[in-house]
């Protein structure tokens, strides 16, 4: 089943495997409110979710440019010495996925 997730102001689409069982539990739900599966999966994510970004969100806010320059720093000063002290070869902060994955 896919299922469309929009979320604040961006789109994501996101592609949900359920089990059958589930699948008919969501549908019937759905038809009992009389809205589609994906508004009723929206609206289960977003009520599940908004606690955790809401706390990211008041964090950020909270945030001096102060605080956040010696987080910065502290973060890279913890990725200069995992990388000094790795057992293997490769890289495990690569350059080029800065801003990806980390």
């Amino acid at each position: 089943m896919d299922i469309l997730f929009l979320y604040y102001t961006k789109t994501m689409t996101l592609t949900i495997n359920l089990s059958e069982k589930l699948e008919t539990k969501l549908r019937s739900i759905a038809e009992q409110r009389k809205i589609s599966q994906s508004a009723l999966a929206e609206l289960l994510l977003a009520k599940q979710l908004e606690p955790d970004l809401t706390l990211l969100e008041s964090w950020l806010q909270e945030s001096d440019p102060e605080t956040i320059t010696e987080q910065q720093n502290t973060w890279y000063e913890l990725q200069q010495g995992l990388e000094q002290h790795k057992t293997g070869f490769r890289e495990l902060f690569p350059p080029e996925e800065q801003g990806k994955s980390w």
